[in-house]
């Protein structure tokens, strides 16, 4: 999940999905390396997007590569956690 926080912050040109101005790999890396939870690396992404978490809901919709038809990325809660930590098991 690491990386796909780090790119939420980079962007990605190819996909022409635009990131943070002034935020390339290793200032991201510098944002999220001492985070552990899903949770912290999405409110790390919120509070560098200064609060606008709908930017942040957008980057990662796009980014976010389905593992089944009709899944779609939603923002880390308690809840879905802990269905991740389910499926991934």
């Amino acid at each position: 999940m690491y990386s796909f926080y780090k790119q939420i912050l980079t962007g990605d040109a190819a996909d022409n999905i635009i990131g943070l101005q002034g935020i390339g790999p290793v200032k991201a890396d510098k944002l999220l390396n001492e985070l552990i939870t899903e949770e912290e690396l999405y409110a790390a992404c919120v509070a560098a997007y200064d609060g606008d978490e709908e930017r942040v809901l957008e980057n990662a919709r796009l980014l976010w590569l389905r593992r089944s038809e009709g899944q779609q990325w939603q923002p880390p809660t308690k809840e879905n956690h802990d269905e991740r930590n389910r499926t991934a098991a």
